[in-house]
């Protein structure tokens, strides 16, 4: 009995997939999930976001430069002045999270009291990040209101004064300790009002106004769906092309590669028509996960068809290379199910497939960009979320780094299939 125990114990630990699987990929991911979710000092402040947010100031008033000033003081938070149509293109395009319009007439209504016509104007995508930066608006527009307040308070109070008679000292003193007492009651109630993130102040008035610019209202289509349906999807044929790879090494071990050899055909057609057949499987596997959106959830597919599809082949192509490289360079299944397992996990962290990109450090967004599900998950955004056009250069971006991908590891694939697949 104890002889089979420790028979069983070698023969697993013997074993590369297990210590890759069972120890090193759980370690791995532990690490890499600490970070992603921010847990790696506990007495150690996280580092906030640095947001950049286009400013388009209409009024051009003294008052209105003078707020965005005191904005531009917000600490991470980078104010660029821009127009406002360039400003929006910005934010449907996912390069800006928001604009903050301060409009005509601010300086006027900043005085008299009324409402001021200032616009947060954001991607509902970010709609955590523009909480925090809501809350530091409002506490800047109050700091300002207080100060202005306060000075204009100063010089009514010294009008007054010399206006009043001064046979009456009394009454005189009388009236400004009570005017006095009114402007301290004032500033409190202003200072106490800084820590909320309501859009109107103690006063009911409305002092920043939040516009949604892309959000569920206007595509039909929840934030969620597209971040489910497009990571999930990708996830999965990533699983699945790293199985088919594996059977080119399942053809080898068989010898059915030195008998396709013997026929007037050379390595590079066995590779061509292996990732062309694995194409057509993952194209298909894509768009019935998509069909399947559209039919049990409303994804709208047929209105950006045409791009879907550009899409979808793209991203295939750049899947299936994955596949192809895992093939080629492993030397048995065992191998490749560690190494798949491993990089699949790992890239699908990174890239969004497993948590949307705008929860994560500023640090991991940038190392996201590696991956492969980075930009096949953000180009259904484009066309899902943002409804970029098929001919905007934001998406096209996409497509073409989609492409790149591809062919770099289908050219690195070919020579290492080349060099280890047909060795003896």
């Amino acid at each position: 009995m104890k002889a089979l125990i420790l028979k069983d114990l070698k023969i697993f630990l013997s074993s590369k997939v297990v210590w890759i699987t069972g120890f090193i990929l759980p370690i791995f991911l532990i690490t890499l999930f600490t970070f992603v979710y921010g847990g790696v000092n506990p007495n150690k402040k996280p580092t906030p976001k640095t947001l950049n947010v286009a400013a388009c100031d209409l009024d051009n008033t003294e008052i209105s430069k003078k707020t965005l000033i005191q904005f531009k003081t917000i600490p991470n938070v980078i104010f660029e002045s821009l127009d406002s149509g360039e400003a929006l293109n910005l934010v449907r395009s996912g390069k800006r999270a928001s604009i903050l319009m301060i409009d005509n007439g601010f300086a006027d209504s900043f005085l008299s009291g009324n409402n001021l016509p200032i616009e947060l104007q954001y991607d509902e995508a970010k709609s955590f990040e523009i909480g925090l930066l809501q809350g530091a608006l409002i506490s800047k527009l109050n700091s300002l209101n207080s100060q202005m307040g306060q000075l204009s308070a100063q010089r009514l109070r010294h009008k007054m004064s010399k206006n009043l008679s001064a046979d009456n000292k009394d009454s005189k003193n009388d009236f400004l300790k009570s005017y006095d007492k009114f402007v301290e009651d004032y500033a409190r109630t202003v200072s106490n009002s800084n820590s909320s993130n309501s859009t109107t102040n103690a006063f009911g008035i409305e002092q920043l106004q939040l516009k949604p610019i892309i959000s569920s209202d206007n595509n039909k289509t929840t934030l969620a769906l597209v971040q489910a349906v497009a990571g999930t999807s990708i996830l999965m044929l990533l699983f699945l092309l790293s199985g088919i790879g594996a059977s080119i090494l399942d053809e080898k071990q068989a010898g059915t590669l030195k008998r396709i050899l013997c026929a007037p055909i050379t390595p590079s057609h066995i590779l061509l028509s292996k990732c062309i057949s694995v194409n057509i499987i993952s194209i298909c596997q894509l768009l019935v996960m998509f069909l399947y959106a559209n039919l049990v959830f409303g994804l709208p597919i047929f209105k950006v068809f045409p791009a879907l599809i550009i899409l979808i082949v793209l991203t295939s192509y750049a899947c299936t290379s994955f596949g192809m490289l895992l093939a080629s360079c492993a030397q048995s299944r065992q191998q490749i199910q560690g190494l798949s397992t491993f990089i699949i996990l790992v890239m699908s962290c990174l890239g969004g497939s497993m948590m949307p990109l705008f929860f994560m450090p500023t640090f991991m967004q940038k190392i996201a960009v590696v991956s492969i599900n980075y930009w096949a998950i953000e180009g259904f955004f484009d066309i899902f979320w943002r409804q970029l056009p098929l001919m905007s250069t934001n998406f096209l971006s996409k497509l073409s780094v989609l492409f790149i991908i591809g062919s770099v590891i289908n050219f690195v694939a070919l020579k290492l299939f080349q060099r280890n697949l047909f060795k003896d």
